[in-house]
């Protein structure tokens, strides 16, 4: 989704005006020095350290006695500030205005260590998980699945879906959803047009029939082994939007136009036991916004004729929400407030449990971890871009970043999380889907792997693609074995009488 550039962002861009400008003045040549008091120089250099400062990653230098820890990141400045590792002082090696080396605090063992950095301006603080020596991580997922070319940099709240044995990700291209010219920075939406397909045998990836139009919102499920799409196209200037439904066929890699005209725009899409549902979304566009239904926003849908039947309300009214079934219960997580720059997204959980009335919504936020925001606060607020999936064991939710407990000091070492009882409660899942914070996150399940795509600031990689298997392959059958079938079959014996035959031997007797 969309974001407003921070200090960090803004002193890249002065720096960046600046040099621009440096190179279309010309250069002072002594005339009008008697006219200026300060010899006709202009200052165009841009403050070292007036920014608070940014954190890209960190990581333990390797071979380093005593540990130390590379931090990079922006506007640190160029004089030494303070740097603590799990809420503990550590000693500055180095200081530059894009690294920091420290050394590692005693008694520190490999974990998710929340990192802090205070220069003359402010403090940041992120999470990472640091591989300090003689210690162990918890096991992370065991596959790191390379991207295609054909991905833009730019992806990021991508859509990710398995069918069969294979995962089918939907890219968000963000292109022209953050960028900035000579004049202004303009923000926008990021769009849903490609759709790719990993072949897990192979390891590779596959380009597939693109979507028949770009979307701004997209939700796909699978049902009766066909792919079905729900999404938006919105156009903001004439306050007016747009829902499709496709169908899509792997077997011949084609799309089909289904009736979406009484679908909400911005709705979420699930098969629930074999039933298509309708989740969220809202009727009610404008210039400035899309409301989301405050009620009637749960509902079947009959693909083939496009009818669509109320069957509940949500909780918490939201568009474009996550959506996970289990039995004929139904998850949602987050969901946006939509306008015409921007996204914010609607943190939290519902619970839509199945009655004899139709459906009722239940906020089961209070039973999730303790997540960190994405701003950082110490409120107790759930992190607005962690993913959720279906399991057969249950709901499962990737990519939050959770703390330990009310003190907000120490973070759980995990961020991946399952409920296998129903929502009552979701416990760590046993491995970490990477080695930091996943922002952005998608998560899906084909037969035998977890998948979990998000964007991180911990390497260069960005965009990452991680899987841990969740069922053993199939056995291949054994072929049954070839019986001795000789002692069955009546034995022929050589037949040793005189194969002449009878009318011969009487016509030779005749002659003679």
């Amino acid at each position: 989704m969309t974001s407003t550039p921070d200090s960090a962002d803004a002193a890249r861009l002065a720096r960046e005006r600046v040099t621009w400008l440096k190179q279309h003045v010309n250069q002072y040549d002594g005339r009008f020095l008697d006219y200026c008091s300060t010899g006709g120089q202009i200052d165009l250099s841009v403050e070292g350290q007036s920014v608070v400062p940014t954190i890209k990653g960190a990581q333990v230098q390797e071979g380093s006695d005593p540990t130390k820890v590379l931090i990079a990141g922006s506007g640190f400045g160029t004089t030494t500030g303070t740097v603590r590792l799990a809420a503990r002082d550590a000693t500055v090696v180095s200081w530059q205005d894009d690294s920091i080396v420290v050394e590692v605090p005693d008694g520190l063992t490999a974990d998710l260590i929340s990192v802090s950095i205070t220069n003359a301006v402010g403090t940041c603080k992120d999470a990472f998980v640091l591989e300090i020596p003689s210690a162990s991580n918890k096991a992370l997922f065991e596959k790191d699945i390379a991207l295609p070319t054909g991905f833009s940099t730019t992806s990021m709240d991508n859509f990710i879906l398995g069918l069969g044995t294979s995962p089918y990700v939907f890219p968000q291209d963000q292109t022209n959803a953050f960028y900035q010219d000579d004049t202004r920075i303009t923000s926008g939406y990021g769009v849903f047009k490609d759709l790719w397909r990993y072949d897990e045998t192979s390891e590779s990836w596959a380009q597939l029939a693109s979507l028949p139009e770009q979307l701004n919102t997209l939700s796909a499920t699978v049902h009766d082994g066909t792919i079905f799409v729900c999404g938006t196209v919105f156009d903001w200037t004439a306050g007016a939007a747009r829902s499709v439904l496709y169908s899509y066929d792997a077997a011949s890699d084609a799309w089909t136009t289904l009736d979406a005209s009484r679908i909400p725009y911005g709705a979420g899409i699930v098969d629930v036991e074999g039933q298509l549902m309708v989740v969220g979304g809202g009727t009610e566009m404008s210039t400035t916004e899309l409301a989301p239904l405050a009620d009637d926003s749960i509902a079947t849908l009959d693909a083939a004729s496009g009818t669509v039947t109320i069957v509940g309300s949500l909780q918490t009214f939201c568009t474009s929400p996550k959506l996970a079934a289990d039995g004929f219960d139904i998850y949602v997580a987050q969901g946006w407030e939509f306008s015409p720059s921007s996204a914010l997204s609607v943190a939290g959980v519902q619970k839509l449990s199945k009655g004899a009335n139709g459906y009722a919504a239940a906020d089961i936020t209070s039973v999730l971890p303790l997540v960190k925001t994405p701003l950082g606060s110490s409120a107790m607020t759930i992190h607005g871009t962690y993913s959720l999936t279906e399991t057969k064991d249950g709901p499962l939710i990737s990519g939050a970043l959770a703390y330990a407990d009310d003190t907000c000091a120490t973070f759980l070492d995990a961020d991946t999380f399952l409920s296998t009882d129903g929502g009552t409660t979701f416990t760590g899942f046993g491995k970490r889907a990477y080695r930091a914070p996943i922002y952005y996150a998608s998560s899906s399940t084909t037969n035998e792997w977890l998948y979990t795509m998000g964007t991180t600031a911990y390497d260069d990689d960005v965009l990452i693609l991680r899987a841990t298997r969740i069922a053993e392959p199939e056995p291949t059958p054994t072929p049954e074995p070839v019986s001795d079938v000789t002692s069955s079959v009546p034995q022929v014996l050589p037949d040793t009488s005189d194969p002449t035959p009878r009318w011969v031997t009487d016509l030779m007797g005749w002659l003679d």
